[in-house]
């Protein structure tokens, strides 16, 4: 925005200042009048140039503000969003390749067989294998078990298994894996549900 420019015309040298009794001849005072509101409107268009700047400077800060505060809300979105599809992943996640997953036995005992995790989001999670284990539960017979483990890194291999006769216990959320339940017959062995893809 170019500042704006003063014009004043100059003074003629011939014309006379003052008359003979050394007053300020009207010329003179017209002249300096015009030098005077040419230097004043300049000032004032100055000014008015000044407050524009400053309240575009406002706009832009302002503007700045909003930016930041989208920006902020879009992380806070995408974070979320993140989060939903984490959750959502665990949720509908099950056990894989393997049909006797769970076994029960009458001394109280659940085996755990090697099997694989699918996650319901195999992007963002894919799937890993688990390594088996045998439980000691202690439960009697006609008790139901269920059997999870948590994996904050989704990662499988060796888990520590957990067991709860609690179905609560063992809801998929978070790190929390359901493997499954199984009933500890009062004889023998007796196979288990384990959890399936899509969490079922």
């Amino acid at each position: 925005m170019a500042l704006f420019r003063i014009n004043i015309s100059p003074l003629q040298e011939r014309n006379p200042i003052v008359d003979l009794e050394r007053r300020p001849v009207s010329s003179f005072i017209k002249a300096l009048n015009r030098a005077f509101k040419a230097i004043a409107t300049a000032i004032n268009q100055q000014g008015d140039i000044v407050q524009q700047l400053a309240d575009l400077a406002g706009i832009v800060t302002d503007q700045a503000a909003i930016i930041a505060e989208q920006a902020e809300l879009i992380d806070d979105l995408q974070t979320e969003q993140a989060a939903t599809n984490s959750e959502s992943s665990i949720q509908n996640s099950g056990v894989i390749n393997e049909t006797g997953a769970l076994i029960a036995a009458d001394d109280g005992s659940i085996s755990v067989a090697n099997h694989d995790r699918a996650y319901g989001n195999p992007t963002l999670n894919p799937t890993v294998a688990v390594i088996g284990q045998v439980i000691a539960t202690g439960e009697g017979p006609g008790t139901i078990v269920y059997v999870y483990y948590d994996d904050p890194t989704r990662a499988g291999g060796a888990v520590t298994y957990l067991y709860s006769t609690v179905n609560g216990d063992a809801v998929q959320t978070g790190n929390r894996h359901s493997v499954g339940s199984a009933e500890i017959p009062a004889a023998l062995t007796q196979d288990g549900t384990y959890t399936r893809p899509r969490g079922v």
